[in-house]
């Protein structure tokens, strides 16, 4: 294969026909691949999750997007819930869908933001343009409204205020930052460590 990359790093090409050589003025290289084959790629596949891809993780592996959904919203397979999801491209290709939050209204859609460098942690906000509020996809616990999830876990204090936006999440998916209007109506920006969250549940039955 001749693939290659440049390194922005040292502005060399890494891999390719001439490796080591200096970068063009493009930021190329020779004979460097820019689209390889993806099998997952698939028609159905590129009707679901067609949009905008809005964040990339550190190493390139894992992509961060908002679909759009099928294009034709009078169609009769037309899937509202699939047009309110996100989506995340693995590094296999292959695709994972991020829903709405539960209850939330199929009709509103993610606004993605941020993505964690495993990719098992992403960030936004969900909505319409007219209102939304911050949630965080996790790999193991699904889509939550922050504000609620975090007044579940006895922060009453955010009763009184309306957090606007999880609008970053840091490399390992430990810490979210964002902002928010606090009790007297002024912006102000939140920083949550989420490692040091105890999650608590109610028992069932």
């Amino acid at each position: 294969s001749n693939e290659g990359y440049c390194d922005m790093g040292t502005l060399t090409c890494v891999g390719g026909n001439e490796p080591g050589s200096e970068c063009t003025s493009n930021w190329s290289c020779d004979n460097t691949a820019v689209c390889l084959p993806n099998p997952d790629w698939t028609p159905e596949a590129m009707a679901a999750y067609k949009g905008e891809a809005r964040d990339i993780s550190a190493d390139g592996n894992y992509v961060f997007g908002q679909t759009y959904g099928q294009s034709d919203w009078n169609s009769p397979d037309y899937d509202p819930y699939l047009y309110a999801s996100a989506y995340i491209q693995n590094p296999n290709g292959s695709f994972t869908q991020v829903p709405p939050p539960p209850g939330a209204s199929p009709y509103d859609s993610w606004s993605a933001f941020n993505i964690s460098d495993n990719g098992q942690t992403a960030v936004g906000t969900y909505g319409w343009w007219i209102y939304s509020y911050p949630v965080v996809w996790n790999e193991g616990m699904g889509t939550i409204d922050l504000q609620w999830f975090l007044i579940g876990q006895g922060l009453d204090d955010l009763w009184f205020w309306y957090l606007r936006r999880a609008a970053t999440v840091s490399a390992d998916g430990t810490v979210i930052g964002g902002d928010g209007y606090n009790p007297d109506r002024w912006i102000e920006g939140f920083h949550l460590d989420i490692g040091k969250v105890s999650i608590c549940h109610y028992p069932s039955g």
